[in-house]
């Protein structure tokens, strides 16, 4: 089932591109709009302008993660493209845990037009521009004054900059779909003496694509989507909100459908891990150890707080008692829902950001959006515009203390970007590294690797850079963690090598590319020895363990069946040809 190709991807973008010039033509033919700007504006506009361009140029030259971008990340897209699905590798658990793998789907789209090296700027940029263009919109409908819209891009800015910037493309397109469905709360507050089918279909397909980014998102689809519902029946209280609910319920499957029955045809399960584990045979991935708890309760504490203010300044000012109930209910699901999701792995900053940090960003648009008039102040002596002012002053000091929480906003900007990365390069970049004077090198070393097996063979690769790999010459398997993942009953980590290999043999298998010389280095690590093998959670324990028994029963296939590739780093070995001095 093809979800994605190229074809797909331009036609994607020729109607989004035609979608976006009618609006566009009809602004620019009515000239009674007026958006006169001042000397003052036009330069904080250039400021503006120029953060953002250096944020996204910088986000280029970024180091992609060793860990799980080079085994996986950078493989979704290409898979998408070459293959119109990325989940169709039965042993990548990563492709497996991502539920749905929206996120590859849109840097396939970006792949499509720029190199994979460039992927940064498209996970983060797209992202952000429809922020950047939801919040015009939101203060726009309302207010649409230059310092309003100043603020509106400022504070989108604010929002992206403090996110982790690898492994992004779900999380900002994440913050952005659940902005709209806040967004689609407020238009629903305006028009509520009626059903509105056609707003519940729209709900349901927000609410779908907002999931398909990554599994983990079912939490703030649930949030959102409930909150949504739960505040109209509080406020109209009659039958046919119930009938709402279900369309938007429907809506939501029947988007989600093709996704589930790909993921049933090459995971095992619809939906990992609610409906099952499918292919993933990780075990252990239940509460994390306290002090990991603590942590994550820790970072998410400065966003609590900003949340919180966010919150009663809104109560203090805002007139819609229908819209207050909903951000005090909003408020509740989201720190009640995040407190719980800190005690298991999915608990991290990054993952909790979606839930976070969007509620937080509607309610200070809100307070921009929101005309002198229709402001109510929390002390009936103060000013709007005094207010307002408070209300700045307090975010700004709240988000300072995320800065000293995070300490993410220089390394965005900073450290091993543009400068430390491409101006003053260092010297010691890892060959498969974009940026590398040997990265050349080592992908023509990738490409012997796979041509030294015929073409439409399937392989099976457990090396530190399979992205470097053609998919489109053969079906190429990545064990991105070694053990955890693979058709069932799943691989024999805990039995000899030969076990291995008549399973790998059962499901194909012919060919087995290893890293050997990377693993007989890595094995002896103490981070690895320390930090992995004897990790405080059950689940690192579990990964590592099994990685270790992986890697060393390939070690034992290498002696006992014929090696037809080596270049000193990796090897490649043929499973239908034992040696002949050897008993099997």
């Amino acid at each position: 089932m093809k979800l994605g190709s190229v074809g797909l991807f331009w036609g994607y973008i020729l109607f989004g591109v035609l979608l976006g010039l009618f609006p566009l033509w009809k602004l620019l033919t009515q000239p009674s709009i007026s958006f006169r700007l001042k000397a003052s504006q036009i330069f904080s506009l250039a400021v503006l302008t120029l953060i953002t361009l250096l944020y996204l140029a910088n986000l280029t030259f970024l180091p992609f993660n060793h860990g799980d971008d080079y085994t996986s990340y950078l493989t979704f897209p290409i898979r998408v493209l070459v293959e119109g699905f990325q989940g169709g590798d039965p042993f990548n658990q990563r492709g497996i845990e991502q539920g749905f793998g929206g996120g590859g789907s849109i840097n396939a789209l970006f792949l499509s037009l720029i190199p994979l090296a460039h992927l940064h700027i498209a996970e983060t940029g797209a992202g952000l521009l429809l922020l950047i263009g939801l919040a015009i919109a939101h203060v726009g409908s309302q207010n649409l004054r230059p310092w309003s819209v100043l603020g509106a891009i400022a504070l989108v800015l604010v929002l992206g900059i403090f996110i982790q910037s690898t492994n992004i493309a779900s999380i900002l397109s994440g913050c952005a779909l659940a902005y709209g469905i806040l967004l689609l709360f407020t238009q629903s507050t305006e028009s509520s003496s009626a059903p509105s089918y056609q707003r519940s279909i729209f709900l349901g397909i927000l609410l779908a694509a907002l999931l398909l980014l990554k599994g983990n998102l079912f939490v703030p689809m649930v949030v959102f989507g409930g909150s949504f519902y739960i505040a109209r029946l509080l406020q109209i209280q009659k039958w046919w909100v119930i009938k709402e609910f279900f369309i938007s319920a429907l809506a939501l499957v029947i988007c989600l459908s093709p996704w589930l029955v790909s993921n049933v045809l090459y995971h095992g399960t619809a939906f990992y891990p609610l409906l099952g584990k499918g292919l993933s045979y990780s075990g252990g991935f239940g509460f994390v150890t306290l002090p990991k708890t603590l942590n994550a309760i820790g970072e998410f504490t400065p966003l609590y707080c900003l949340l919180l203010v966010c919150g009663l300044a809104f109560i203090s000012y805002s007139r819609s008692q229908v819209q207050i109930r909903f951000v005090l209910l909003m408020i509740g699901l989201v720190i009640l829902s995040t407190a719980l999701m800190s005690l298991t792995p999915a608990g991290m900053y990054r993952y909790s950001y979606v839930i976070l940090a969007t509620p937080s960003a509607f309610l200070m648009l809100s307070a921009l959006a929101m005309s002198n008039r229709q402001f109510e102040a929390p002390i009936r002596w103060l000013k709007p515009l005094t207010c307002k002012r408070i209300f700045i002053f307090i975010v700004i000091v709240t988000s300072v203390l995320m800065l000293n929480q995070t300490k993410r906003v220089g390394r965005n900007f900073f450290k091993e970007g543009l400068y430390s990365r491409y101006i003053n390069t260092p010297i010691n970049l890892a060959p498969n590294d974009f940026l590398s004077p040997d990265f050349a090198k080592e992908k023509d070393r990738y490409i012997a690797l796979q041509n030294s097996i015929p073409s439409g063979e399937i392989l099976l690769v457990q090396v530190p850079s399979p992205f470097m790999l053609d998919y489109s010459r053969n079906l190429i398997y990545v064990m991105d963690c070694p053990g955890n993942a693979g058709p069932r009953p799943g691989p024999p980590f805990n039995q000899n090598a030969e076990a291995l290999a008549q399973y790998l043999r059962d499901n194909h298998i012919r060919y087995l590319a290893h890293a050997y010389s990377q693993w007989n280095q890595q094995k002896f690590d103490p981070y690895f020895i320390d930090s992995c093998l004897n990790a405080a959670g059950e689940w690192g324990r579990t990964l590592a363990t099994r990685q270790l028994l992986v890697n060393e029963q390939m070690l034992e296939l290498a002696k006992n069946y014929r090696v037809i590739f080596d270049d000193q780093q990796n090897r490649v070995i043929d499973l239908s040809a034992p040696l002949a001095n050897k008993d099997q």
